[in-house]
């Protein structure tokens, strides 16, 4: 396991989440979450997050995309599809206070480390998952980036110059984890220790992103 450089404080310091995202928007909700003083366990597959390879620049062997969404966490690889696998991520869960994925629906599921599966091992366990279209509807077992969210609620009709082509707004990939982070420091922080039961969270980035554009 990687240990993180830095040890931070904050109103989530003694909470222990397990990060099982990977690329931009889950890795953006754990790392908040670490601001905040969280102690975070990045779950990775054996081979690495696939963005510790992402060009151009790079800090070390690792790519500096990878730590700029990547602080105040602790690392470990995990073959998950393995049964070995899959008990060492129990036996974590066991002594964790949070799960947070950003995996499509069904996917847990068929890994057999969803929520259902995970509170066996600890009935206190809360789970997140942020999905781009959320988890019923038709378009729930699409993947879909930022980019597709912009386009596809509406909110690059309203970019851009008059007369002129839909223009991405940089900053909105960051709505997803914003909101997922929120919810649970929310929940933990006005929770008394021992008393906050379990809980099962889901954020759709498409309704949040959308309403982010509207809004104004």
């Amino acid at each position: 396991m990687t240990e993180a450089r830095t040890e931070s404080k904050g109103p989530l310091q003694g909470i222990r989440i397990i990060d099982l995202s990977m690329m931009l928007a889950g890795p953006s909700g754990s790392m908040l979450m670490g601001d905040l003083g969280a102690e975070i366990i990045k779950v990775e597959p054996i081979q690495g997050d696939e963005t510790r390879d992402s060009p151009p620049y790079y800090y070390g062997d690792s790519s500096a995309y990878f730590w700029s969404i990547n602080r105040n966490k602790k690392s470990v690889s995990i073959d998950l599809k393995s049964p070995e696998g899959k008990q060492v991520l129990y036996d974590l869960v066991k002594k964790c206070d949070v799960v947070y994925d950003n995996y499509r629906p069904g996917v847990l599921e068929r890994l057999q480390i969803d929520y259902e599966n995970l509170k066996r091992f600890n009935p206190q366990i809360i789970c997140c998952s942020t999905s781009t279209f959320g988890y019923n509807g038709p378009y729930r077992d699409r993947p879909g980036y930022d980019l597709i969210v912009q386009a596809m609620s509406g909110g690059m009709s309203i970019t851009g110059e008059p007369g002129g082509s839909p223009v991405r707004a940089v900053e909105a990939g960051y709505r997803r984890p914003v909101s997922a982070a929120s919810r649970v420091a929310l929940f933990l922080s006005f929770a008394e220790p021992g008393c906050r039961g379990s809980i099962r969270f889901y954020v759709n980035y498409l309704q949040s992103n959308g309403a982010r554009f509207f809004i104004i």
